[in-house]
């Protein structure tokens, strides 16, 4: 028998606890209830057998969103068992911050007696685990500092303080070589796809920069996402064009999927002797809760399976700074479950191939834009490719008001990339181009590439506003063929990123104000 946690004042009275568990009945589980967030607490720490944890979010005397103070405590806890709220009013800025701060979903209470019912059951038939998890024993600490304990170094692409002659500066799946490039530009040939998982565009961190949030490049109704099967679809038309990689980025975390999609997806684009990349923000692979609830396995079980399948991750990583890390997604104790997921993909080996399977994605903000240089040698130097860039102009960073909050000046950008540079020159790297990736490999997404959004629309990258066409109406070989911003760019080894000077992310004459300083830095 699972047992579920119910934390609200009012229900853990007996009569009315008693009440409850007459009218909602749940086959397999009985409800256990607590008044306070330390009864919860003291529950959670003594019982293997807590599947789901359902918390109201009014508890009266102590405030209409106290509940939302004892989530955010669970959550820093370390706590695996899903959380689902309980509210009677439907305040969706009190619904956002819940799941900012971890909880899976909500239900209306009292909505009616038998909506509440259903909502219930189907929460915790998506949600609870099959196995009751326990809490962290002791609380996380938060030190502020960088988790460099955390991150061991399995394998070093290092030799007497410079890189190896033989050094791939990419990661497998995102980088081409200039051979390719100009393979496919003579062919007229697609490398590269990038793609929304589905079915859900859901998220379990709430990035303030996302460019996928707010983005108004979403015009249809969440209902009609693409289904699995045409995704797989997309993968076998893919193939049939030569591509050789396909970029998992949106258009929520991939991994929040009870469907599995993901998963199946990276098999199926194997099986088509394609490369997958999968961007996430790793939560599924710090938390047995999350993992046994999606994938009914163990986080170890589902990061092996990913390996076998040779699939390249990508982790969010702005910070090394837990604070910073933790603010800038609003997820209290994201950090410690990002370094977790990191330290798994390690002991896994994913960083241990050249060129490496395991990256991070780390946007240039002012917030973090006195550790960039430093969070760059420190990943490069454990075989992690830096994805470094400036921010996307889609979604919340198209908006004004969060440019100026998070953007960082013109002159900072260019002495970033500069100094990055310079570093992969003294080290033994060369610089023959000036990438809109800091130290990275030319970008090659607008010749070689699309960008096929979670409804099926085509722009050119993520990054883009021409709408090519849809999926759905057209063949992806017509698309590819009627893509003027592809053949503009297809002959060329580097694509710069027109989107982000267009935008201002990236001043006007920055690859070439780049190029002069680091002439006149390395000579």
């Amino acid at each position: 028998m699972k047992s579920l946690l119910v934390i609200d004042d009012q229900l853990a009275v007996p009569s009315e606890s008693e009440s409850f568990c007459r009218a909602y009945p749940i086959d397999g589980c009985e409800f256990r209830f607590a008044a306070t967030g330390d009864q919860a607490d003291q529950i959670l720490h003594n019982s293997a057998d807590i599947c789901l944890v359902l918390l109201d979010v009014d508890f009266g005397p102590k405030g209409p969103t106290h509940g939302l103070d004892i989530l955010q405590h669970l959550v820093a806890r370390g706590c695996e068992i899903p959380i689902v709220m309980l509210t009677a009013v439907q305040d969706r800025s009190i619904l956002d911050t819940a799941k900012d701060f971890g909880a899976m979903t909500h239900v209306i209470k009292w909505g009616g007696n038998t909506q509440f019912y259903e909502d219930l059951t189907r929460a915790v038939r998506d949600f609870a685990l099959p196995e009751g998890r326990r809490t962290c024993a002791s609380p996380v600490t938060h030190s502020g500092g960088p988790s460099d304990n955390e991150l061991p170094a399995p394998y070093c692409p290092m030799s007497n303080g410079k890189y190896k002659a033989d050094f791939a500066n990419g990661l497998l799946g995102w980088v081409f070589s200039a051979e390719s490039i100009r393979r496919a530009a003579a062919s007229g040939r697609m490398l590269t796809l990038d793609i929304d998982s589905c079915p859900t565009e859901r998220c379990n961190l709430r990035c303030q920069y996302c460019y996928r949030n707010s983005d108004d490049r979403d015009v249809l109704p969440q209902s009609q996402s693409l289904e699995y099967r045409e995704l797989v679809a997309l993968v076998a038309s893919a193939a049939s064009l030569g591509v050789e990689s396909i970029k998992v980025v949106g258009a929520g975390e991939p991994f929040i999927d009870t469907t599995r999609n993901i998963l199946l997806l990276c098999e199926v684009m194997r099986r088509h002797g394609i490369q997958p990349v999968v961007f996430t923000n790793g939560t599924v692979f710090a938390s047995e809760g999350l993992a046994n609830t999606y994938f009914g396995m163990s986080c170890r079980a589902l990061a092996e399976r990913l390996n076998d399948l040779g699939v390249s991750i990508v982790l969010k990583a702005n910070s090394r700074v837990e604070s910073i890390q933790d603010d800038l997604v609003l997820r209290p104790g994201y950090s410690k479950q990002r370094d977790r997921a990191m330290k798994l993909l390690m002991d896994l080996a994913f960083n241990g191939c050249n060129p490496t399977r395991l990256g991070c994605d780390l946007v240039v903000l002012r917030q973090v834009r006195e550790q960039v240089f430093d969070d760059y040698v420190y990943y490069k130097e454990r075989n992690i490719y830096p994805v470094i860039n400036t921010y996307i102009p889609c979604g919340l960073t198209s908006k004004q008001d969060n440019i100026q909050r998070f953007d960082v000046s013109d002159e900072d950008k260019i002495d970033l990339f500069t100094r990055i540079l310079a570093y992969n020159v003294s080290r033994g790297i060369r610089a023959d181009i000036v990438s809109s990736y800091a130290g990275g490999q030319a970008c090659t997404q607008l010749g070689y590439g699309m960008y096929v959004t979670i409804q099926g629309e085509v722009f050119p990258c993520p990054a883009h506003h021409y709408r090519i066409g849809s999926i759905r109406r057209q063949l992806l070989r017509d698309l590819w063929q009627s893509n003027i911003v592809g053949q503009q760019w297809r002959r060329c080894l580097d694509n710069g990123c027109p989107p982000r000077i267009s935008a201002g992310s990236l001043p006007s004459g920055f690859f070439e104000a780049v190029r002069e300083r680091l002439n006149k830095h390395v000579v």
